[in-house]
């Protein structure tokens, strides 16, 4: 439904609303409707879905300089490591020890 269909409504009913369509958001969504909910909204104020989730280009910092100079462990060796390529099939875990 369009932000137009939206507004001829005078009424609308759900089994849940969610507030935000970001990652969390989205989630909740999903796992509502494998729970058996039929009609879920999910309400954002941006005119795109992902929230801050959608702002997370960056690489996560493990291994960094901040966490090598405050002598931070980040067991690299038991990351999960994927590549923009795997990210479409699989996940690859690294599960050396």
């Amino acid at each position: 439904m369009n932000n137009d269909e939206a507004a001829k409504l005078d009424r609308m009913e759900a089994d849940l609303v969610i507030i935000g369509g970001g990652g969390a958001g989205l989630s909740a969504a999903v796992t509502a409707a494998e729970k058996g909910s039929r009609n879920v909204i999910v309400l954002e104020k941006r005119g795109t879905i992902g929230g801050n989730t959608a702002l997370s280009v960056r690489p996560f910092g493990a291994d960094s300089p901040a966490q090598k100079r405050a002598a931070i462990d980040t067991m690299l060796s038991k990351t999960v490591l994927v590549s923009p390529h795997e990210a479409a099939n699989e996940i690859a875990w690294d599960n050396s020890d």
